[in-house]
């Protein structure tokens, strides 16, 4: 049986980092642009294979120029499971405030709006030990609900649309779920609270990621609170899926919730250190070495 796989969109991430992001002016300057691939699934694929584990990915990509690139860049890093459709690859743009490290993103969902209309046949998802849902449109949980899975979710902004009353029936199906601050706030304010996660689903692991003051795991076992890394700071994209790459890593393993939290941590401060969410995945031996150093191990 194959360890991970993760669904979601594939997205091609453009960076613009300008001075200024007053709505005075109508045009101003670019001082440095990038782009880099992109997108939650793959972004935590291409992690988890760094790391060792057989990870792949599901997820439609357009037929235009760009897409054959990044379907080229997936093979090239053994990710085969790109369902190539009619249309453009979905691309985020970025506007970033050098000085004030504030950002606004801008999306063009292209193909990825098929994500909704695509088959999961359970011939596939069984071969996998976690089927992992990275920012995925509501309809794709909804299929996964009577599929014989151990099923993982990480809704990530687009959770402040989805509909609430499907929202609590998958995540009440999922056995990991994968949150920040704000997301973690707004479900407890509607209602889905740990407390009836966690009593439906006594072996549930509910993650709170806390930018750099570190993550916090909700199990049966209480509160697992693991502090984050000091390191030098470049930009935060994809260092949430990064964190869950480094956290199945540490299952798989057979470590326990803390110690596979603080993998998660250490292979997303890796991420941060440079532009791109792909950019610096480290390798097994070089989380190691870092989370020995960060935790005393």
């Amino acid at each position: 049986m194959r360890d991970l796989l993760c669904i979601g969109t594939l997205v091609i991430d453009r960076y613009l980092f300008v001075r200024d992001f007053s709505s005075t002016l109508r045009e101003g300057e670019v001082e440095h642009s990038d782009m880099k691939y992109g997108g939650g699934c793959a972004n935590t694929t291409l992690a988890a294979r760094k790391l060792g584990l057989d990870a792949d990915l599901l997820a439609p990509i357009g037929d235009d120029i760009t897409g054959t690139s990044y379907s080229q860049h997936l093979a090239a890093n053994g990710v085969f499971g790109v369902v190539k459709k009619k249309g453009g690859t979905p691309l985020c743009t970025y506007i970033i405030n050098k000085k004030t490290e504030q950002q606004k993103g801008y999306w063009y969902l292209g193909v990825g709006i098929l994500l909704k209309k695509m088959e999961f046949p359970n011939q596939l998802l069984k071969n996998f030990k976690i089927v992992h849902l990275s920012q995925t449109p509501i309809e794709v949980g909804m299929k996964m609900l009577k599929k014989k899975i151990t099923l993982s979710y990480n809704p990530g902004p687009p959770i402040f649309q989805l509909d609430l009353k499907k929202l609590k029936k998958v995540l009440m199906r999922c056995k990991y779920i994968f949150v920040n601050e704000s997301e973690f706030s707004y479900m407890t304010k509607n209602g889905i609270t740990v407390g009836k996660l966690i009593d439906a689903m006594p072996d549930r692991v509910i993650i709170v990621t806390r930018g750099d003051h570190g993550s916090e795991a909700y199990s049966d076992d209480g509160v697992t609170a693991v502090k984050g890394i000091k390191t030098k700071y470049v930009e935060t994209n994809g260092a949430g899926d990064a964190l869950i790459a480094g956290f199945f890593k540490g299952l798989m393993e057979g470590k326990d919730i803390r110690t596979s939290l603080e993998y998660g941590n250490t292979v997303s401060s890796f991420v941060i250190e440079k532009i791109g969410c792909q950019t610096n995945h480290p390798t097994y031996e070089q989380m190691k070495r870092r989370w020995k150093k960060s935790y005393g191990k």
